[in-house]
């Protein structure tokens, strides 16, 4: 999809994509940052979840403008959720988990029709 600029009118500020994967490790790293390599045009910033004994790769938050870390436990992360898209107002939250399709999709304010959810195995 590169060039497309997902309907943002030519002039205008890009497209902001909040990419969520509630565990950010191994192969959900690899999919997220080739994601964001395949289209530079848009905004991309990551909310993500780690677990104990999870290696994050060291250059994983170099490719987004913004990235984060999730609170532990589920209630505080739907509210952090919740919480950056009333702050940011990104086009899209991208969930790239069950766990974060759960978090996303609990949050309030974020509309339906802003999810993207792919799940990866």
């Amino acid at each position: 999809m590169r060039g497309d600029t997902g309907g943002v009118a030519v002039g205008s500020a890009p497209a902001t994509v909040l990419h969520v994967p509630e565990a950010w490790q191994g192969g959900v790293q690899t999919i997220v940052r080739d994601y964001v390599r395949a289209v530079p045009e848009v905004r991309h910033l990551l909310l993500m979840g780690d677990r104990d004994g999870c290696r994050i790769a060291a250059d994983a938050e170099a490719v987004f403008v913004e990235a984060w870390r999730m609170p532990p436990g589920h209630l505080a992360r739907v509210r952090t959720v919740g919480r950056l898209y009333r702050e940011l107002r990104p086009d899209v939250v991208h969930a790239h988990s069950s766990l974060a399709g759960g978090y996303v999709r609990l949050a309030p304010f974020v509309p339906t029709d802003r999810v993207v959810y792919t799940p990866h195995w």
